[in-house]
């Protein structure tokens, strides 16, 4: 049983979106192709951003690296003297020095043009909020 038939006039393409009762949304089209398009610029447009990772400020790294491995569930990507990254399962979360890094949130951009590469093999560049905090805009894509 059809609850609802609506017409959606996109770029010119004509895509009749029927809903049934089970909520399954059947799209009919006038070829595979137009489906196909319609589905990847629809992808596209509604893709959210990934956090890559969340850096806060510790006095020592081994510590504080221990502090976290006791009390929550994560695994070590990387230490050393400078900052460590732990996984989660939803995140990374890195510990930085006051002296070497802001605290801040990196934000994944495979579109990023610049920025400076670091050993982790990432390429990165800082940028303000306009409310006090730093945003790390990063990229492990085609960094050389």
């Amino acid at each position: 049983m059809v609850l609802m038939v609506s017409d959606i006039l996109w770029s010119g393409i004509s895509i009749i979106k029927n809903t049934v009762v089970n909520v399954k949304v059947i799209f009919i089209e006038r070829s595979a192709d137009t489906l196909q398009n319609y589905q990847n610029l629809l992808g596209d447009i509604m893709q959210l951003d990934n956090i890559d990772h969340v850096a806060i400020q510790v006095t020592h790294i081994a510590r504080g690296v221990a502090f976290y491995k006791k009390n929550f569930n994560c695994e070590v990507e990387y230490e050393d003297q400078s900052w460590a990254l732990l996984k989660f399962e939803n995140t990374k979360l890195a510990l930085v020095l006051p002296a070497e890094h802001p605290p801040h949130i990196a934000i994944i951009d495979d579109e990023l043009e610049g920025g400076d590469v670091h050993r982790d093999g990432s390429r990165s560049k800082y940028e303000h909020d306009g409310y006090g905090n730093m945003v790390e805009i990063i990229t492990y894509k085609d960094v050389k």
